[in-house]
């Protein structure tokens, strides 16, 4: 049970019930793309098939920079290819929900997602989406494309997102 007190509009709310929905760690976590129709990925599907096709380009240029090491060339392409299976996946994925009292008195469920992509640099870096149309698929997608934007630019974070199901307004 937790407890969290809300201040809106200088009138306070208790609350007393939270549900969490699904906590998952990468080993766990299993992606279905959302399909809308024949050939249509979800965003965090999209993102996945153009990592594959970086690492798939990168592969041999990262086998080549092994140079150094005493492994022969099978060892140094499947520790290459280790490595890049476990940047991919999102490690942590967390879905909760809580509700709110509004100031009619009426009760609303809100949804809210965390996503932490990778943590083979951390902390994770990232902010919070509020949107009535933020979703899972969509938190996991850019918490990804964090990790490989501060990657990019040899910023020492993770990528990590939230996003809760409001209207900001």
């Amino acid at each position: 049970m937790l407890k969290a007190t809300l201040r809106n509009n200088q009138s306070l709310y208790q609350i007393s019930t939270c549900s969490i929905i699904r906590l998952s760690s990468h080993a766990a976590t299993t992606t279905q793309p959302q399909q809308a129709g024949p050939g249509h990925f979800g965003f965090y599907r999209q993102v996945e098939l153009f990592y594959d096709r970086a690492a798939k380009i990168l592969e041999e240029k990262l086998v080549n920079d092994m140079h150094k090491s005493k492994l022969s060339d099978d060892l140094k392409r499947k520790k290459v290819r280790g490595i890049l299976k476990i940047i991919k996946p999102c490690n942590h994925v967390l879905e909760i929900r809580f509700p709110i009292r509004k100031d009619n008195g009426e009760l609303h469920m809100i949804e809210a997602y965390r996503a932490q992509h990778s943590q083979h640099r951390t902390p994770c870096k990232g902010g919070i989406r509020y949107s009535l149309d933020v979703n899972l698929d969509e938190v996991k997608a850019l918490a990804a494309l964090m990790t490989y934007k501060c990657a990019c630019v040899d910023v020492p974070f993770g990528g990590g997102k939230a996003g809760v199901k409001i209207n900001p307004k």
